[in-house]
């Protein structure tokens, strides 16, 4: 079983690199390391967007989020919260976008894990990613 329970970051550029390598450094040590590429994909992308389009690039200093995972024989599941302004994600556009206005992290998100659940909360957002043992 692989549990890491609600690693806090403050929202930075920086910190994408420093939670991704945490959550890789768990997964090497456990027996889901052949998934640490899929997950370092999954996980950069989400940070990402939190912090390029939830804090708008400029994140004030209580501008944060949250990481946990539990795995256990069958899946792994990664849980990312932050308190930036809630998001619909029925709102966000997908399709039809010139690469550099980007939108293709979602696209290469779905493409690594097996389920991903974007649900906007009363004071941020919530992403769960799940990943199958193959």
């Amino acid at each position: 079983m692989l549990t890491i329970n609600d690693h806090y970051f403050r929202a930075s550029l920086s910190n994408i690199s420093a939670a991704r390598h945490l959550v890789g450094d768990r997964l090497r040590h456990s027996n889901w390391d052949h998934l640490r590429m899929d997950v370092t994909i999954a996980l950069g992308e989400v940070l990402q967007n939190i912090v390029r389009h939830g804090f708008n690039m400029t994140p004030g200093p209580e501008a944060s989020f949250w990481i946990s995972i539990r795995g256990n024989l069958q899946h792994l599941q990664i849980t990312v919260e932050d308190n930036a302004p809630p998001s619909d994600p029925k709102s966000w556009r997908q399709n039809h976008r010139c690469a550099h206005e980007g939108g293709h992290g979602i696209r290469l998100i779905n493409g690594v894990v097996e389920r991903a659940i974007y649900t906007p909360l009363s004071n941020g957002n919530r992403v769960q990613l799940w990943f199958k043992r193959q």
